[in-house]
């Protein structure tokens, strides 16, 4: 086959797979087949009051979906402005019902670079706040720094006007773009969650421990504290403590669960 004829294959392929997830997508939402789950986020030691906030989507068999299958094609079909409202109206129903088991811990919901863009956004999510009395303070918007770099002017009104009310902000994959400390000092943030290739290839490139260091170094002088997400084994984990990063996330610690186990 010629690289053209190729190509159109692959283009085909790509648009055949992203209408399969839309019409999956459109049935999840009309069926309510979307799933709170979280994962800790914690030190090496302590029981963890921070947790991430993840989306899982029920198929018609009840299959269980991981959104790594489905957002991409959510994103090209503009469905994750949808997708991103939907988790945050359902994480701020969840937490008013269940304050006093709740109390005193930190969640953290991802935030599309889509959505941060839309004009709508922010007074969705700040309608969300004062509707279910839910203190900003028990929230953290993760975004992933390359989608605050391409919507940065839309991006630091949303950042600024939800720090105001207690809000954390997170630059989760922190590392991925070639543009990354530049951009630190005119961010505001509380967190940076380390890009998981780096985590996961930890002993495979020296290059991934020099970026981990660099990233430790810059969080500390601006008073910044780092996640490293994808922590698998004992064996890496040592080797990120020794790094100094200062939380850590992934399966060794917990697999995800549904949000209602935080009730148990």
């Amino acid at each position: 086959l010629s690289i053209r004829r190729q190509r159109q294959m692959c283009i085909r392929d790509r648009t055949k797979t992203d209408l399969k997830w839309y019409d999956a997508i459109q049935k999840a939402l009309l069926n309510r087949r979307f799933e709170l789950w979280y994962q800790p986020i914690q030190n090496s030691t302590s029981i963890s009051s921070h947790h991430e906030v993840l989306l899982r989507m029920r198929s018609e068999n009840n299959d269980l979906i991981s959104p790594s299958l489905f957002m991409s094609s959510a994103d090209r079909f503009g469905m994750i402005f949808t997708i991103d409202k939907l988790v945050v109206d359902s994480f701020c129903q969840f937490y008013q019902k269940n304050q006093t088991q709740l109390k005193d811990k930190l969640f953290s919901i991802n935030i599309s670079g889509h959505s941060i863009s839309r004009t709508g956004f922010l007074p969705y999510v700040l309608n969300c706040l004062e509707k279910y009395s839910i203190q900003g303070s028990a929230l953290c918007f993760e975004i992933t720094e390359n989608e605050i770099i391409k919507n940065l002017d839309k991006a630091l009104v949303f950042i600024k006007q939800v720090r105001k009310l207690g809000c954390k902000i997170s630059l989760d994959d922190f590392g991925k773009g070639l543009t990354s400390f530049s951009y630190l000092k005119n961010i505001p943030y509380d967190y940076i969650k380390i890009d998981g290739q780096f985590i996961r290839e930890i002993n495979e490139n020296k290059i991934n421990t020099a970026v981990i260091k660099s990233i430790v170094y810059i969080a500390e002088v601006m008073e910044k504290e780092t996640i490293a997400e994808h922590i698998e084994s004992e064996e890496i984990l040592n080797q990120i403590v020794a790094l100094g990063v200062d939380y850590f996330q992934g399966n060794y610690f917990s697999e995800p669960h549904q949000i209602t186990k935080l009730l148990e």
